[in-house]
């Protein structure tokens, strides 16, 4: 009851936007069961947000492993839509960022808003681990790295703002991923795409362990190029570690041409990422990765907001329909009303990153950040993160099939995670390999030539 008690106190935290619960709401969050993530089980009081009654259970008829997953809820269609012209009439639950994308492009940018749909679900394995690492995990020096660490999600019943962003940092996203996607820069007149496999393990994931993290190995991560053929065959390779204050990030690349792996002397957080033709910060991958210590973090409470869900039908689309100018095209994008925990960074004291705060929008069933604002250094919002998940069920998993990075200075965006066009949707449930498979030396074995 502490926990939970806690978890209820958040709903009336935060900003002057954040949704206001009624007392029998409140009374009745705090006597419902939490989810095994952490988040309440119940819904809202207008029926909303439906009740967590055990996300998708079961894999449809029609679904065949390794291919682009079918829709469990076909016969959805959108319950409103929200346009430039009465966007305004919606404010409490739109967030700065989308607010911006209506005033920057009034003639094509909308929201169809679908029934939401509490689809989230994780391997049984995985939420046995949570409970442990809910007695177990805890924050170690200025909350920088995480002891006791187990496969789960660290804090589920998290109350500080960096505990929240550690949930996101170490979801549960698979044990061990083999995937072929592509990344697109769309600007207003061209386009600049890349093919590109890659595999990523989670040794906090690993099923044979108790204690996740071995050698303090967050994620190992390979990539190489497939195309265009001017670039192909080049290859990254990157090793997380759960406490970078003790280990920073490694990185190495090989290049073709030289046949030759070379590690990257510094890849900070606010590097440009490579191929995001200066879109994006290295940290914007995935929303935010890398270590939460450059931040302050801010726990603002929690709020009802519409964020992508469910886009099993985006993945279908083609790339011509799809990558339309400024944004993705609205038809292929689905909406839902869900909880969010609201999460604020700022630049630590003494410190000049290329952003001064960031604002996070973290889905409470899968602790997944729907949205980040980021913001420049004198305070105006520059860039806008936006994640489009779906419910890997034959996993089962929840994750992006388009994450996108809106720059509204550029007013450009750029796209990762498309597995649009591709012949299958990847394996993400596969056992983790030896640490040597990740070794730099293997860069240079397994580079596509």
């Amino acid at each position: 009851m502490v926990r939970t008690g806690a978890l209820v106190r958040l709903y009336i935290m935060g900003l002057a936007f954040v949704v206001s619960l009624t007392l029998p709401a409140l009374a009745l969050a705090s006597e419902q069961a939490l989810t095994p993530f952490g988040s309440p089980a119940a819904g809202n009081a207008e029926g909303t947000i439906p009740r967590w009654e055990g996300g998708i259970k079961a894999i449809p008829e029609d679904y065949e492993r390794k291919q682009l997953h079918s829709d469990p809820f076909p016969q959805d269609r959108p319950v409103s839509v929200i346009t430039p012209e009465n966007f305004r009439k919606h404010g409490a639950r739109l967030t700065p960022g989308q607010q911006r994308l209506f005033e920057s492009y009034p003639g094509t940018f909308r929201m169809d808003i679908y029934p939401s749909r509490r689809s989230h679900a994780l391997p049984q394995w995985v939420n046995e681990g949570t409970r442990n690492n809910a007695r177990n995990a805890m924050l170690g020096k200025e909350g920088n790295s995480v002891e006791n660490l187990g496969p789960g999600t660290p804090f589920p019943h998290a109350r500080t703002g960096v505990e929240v962003i550690w949930n996101h940092l170490n979801r549960f996203r698979g044990s061990f991923i083999q995937v072929t996607d592509t990344e697109s820069s769309v600007f207003p007149g061209h386009q600049v795409s890349y093919r590109m496999s890659h595999e990523v393990a989670f040794p906090p994931y690993a099923r044979d362990s108790e204690v996740g993290g071995a050698n303090n190995i967050l994620l190992y991560y390979t990539s190489f190029l497939l195309s265009p053929p001017t670039h192909a065959g080049g290859g990254f390779l990157v090793v997380d570690f759960l406490d970078q204050q003790i280990q920073p990030r490694l990185v190495w690349t090989y290049d073709p041409g030289s046949r030759r792996v070379q590690r990257l002397a510094s890849t900070t957080h606010d590097s440009v990422a490579s191929l995001a033709e200066n879109l994006r910060l290295v940290e914007d991958t995935d929303m935010f990765n890398g270590s939460p210590g450059a931040y302050d973090w801010r726990d603002l409470g929690v709020r009802e907001a519409w964020i992508p869900y469910n886009n099993y039908r985006l993945p279908l689309a083609r790339f011509s329909d799809l990558l339309t100018p400024f944004h993705l095209n609205p038809d292929h994008v689905r909406w839902e009303l869900h909880r969010v925990r609201v999460v604020e960074g700022t630049a630590k004291a003494g410190s000049q990153p290329v952003y001064s705060k960031k604002i996070a929008y973290v889905d409470e069933d899968s602790w997944g950040i729907a949205m980040m604002e980021n913001y420049d250094r004198e305070g105006a919002l520059w860039r806008l993160g936006v994640s489009h998940p779906l419910n890997f069920y034959e996993v089962p998993m929840t994750f992006s099939v388009a994450d996108v990075v809106h720059d509204f200075r550029e007013r450009a965006y750029n796209a990762r995670n498309l597995l649009n066009e591709e012949p299958t949707a990847g394996e993400y449930d596969l056992p983790i390999p030896e640490a040597g498979y990740f070794q730099p030396a293997r860069l240079r074995q397994r580079a596509v030539r």
